[in-house]
């Protein structure tokens, strides 16, 4: 299985996804819109023995099996984002000694009349079992105009 090595990272890092997409147009003029989707990537596609099933960017293990990874935001049934099969994956983080981890950074502009104000709030989330737990949630507020920030740390 092949990894990414950050310079920084205290470890490889796999990303379990990738993002696909088809421009409608073009010179073939083969797809009257656009489509994308999240799709397994290929190291978690050859670790789960997975297989493209032939619609709607479903993935088992053969082609009437049922579907073990697949992004339901392509058929219009939920927000586009990869599902994979929890127990599928959690056997396949146990085999390959591996955690799931999310980094989530969110952020809110404040107007106001004198100063706009930033307050970026950035998580670190990690499966542990059958538990989502944070690991680590850190949060600064900036003057936009004077460019300072003060950090808190939980």
């Amino acid at each position: 299985m092949t990894a990414y090595t950050a310079p920084d990272a205290p470890a490889p890092v796999l990303i379990p996804s990738a993002s696909y997409s088809w421009e409608s147009g073009g010179y073939d003029r083969s797809l009257e819109k656009t489509v994308t989707a999240y799709v397994p990537s290929l190291p978690l596609l050859s670790s789960l023995r997975l297989q493209w099933q032939g619609e709607d960017f479903r993935y088992g293990h053969h082609r009437r099996a049922p579907a073990l990874a697949c992004d339901p935001g392509v058929s219009g049934e939920g927000p586009r984002a990869l599902l994979v099969d929890q127990q599928a994956l959690c056997e396949w983080l146990e085999r390959e000694r591996l955690a799931l981890l999310w980094t989530v950074k969110a952020e809110k502009q404040v107007r106001t009349e004198r100063t706009p104000v930033v307050h970026a709030m950035y998580g670190t989330y990690l499966l542990d079992g059958d538990r989502i737990r944070r690991a680590a949630f850190t949060t600064e507020l900036f003057g936009l105009s004077q460019g300072v920030g003060s950090g808190r740390r939980e």
